[in-house]
């Protein structure tokens, strides 16, 4: 799986290739792009999660 560095890197080039193809008037490009935005972004938000709430799981198992 990525990291979160990576999966936000990829983001956020898929956002900008939407906003170019949008301003070029290709909106089948633009759609597909917004589509690979949005899935990438999901697995952002897992990994995001999966972090808190292994962060969570140590702090509960930490001797203190």
């Amino acid at each position: 799986m990525h990291d979160r560095k990576t999966l936000l890197r990829i983001c956020a080039f898929f956002l900008g290739l939407e906003e170019r193809m949008l301003i070029q008037n290709r909106i089948s490009i633009a759609n597909f792009a917004r589509r690979q935005y949005d899935r990438y972004r999901a697995r952002l938000e897992v990994t995001k999660h999966d972090d808190h709430s292994q962060n969570r799981d140590q702090r509960a198992h930490c001797p203190g």
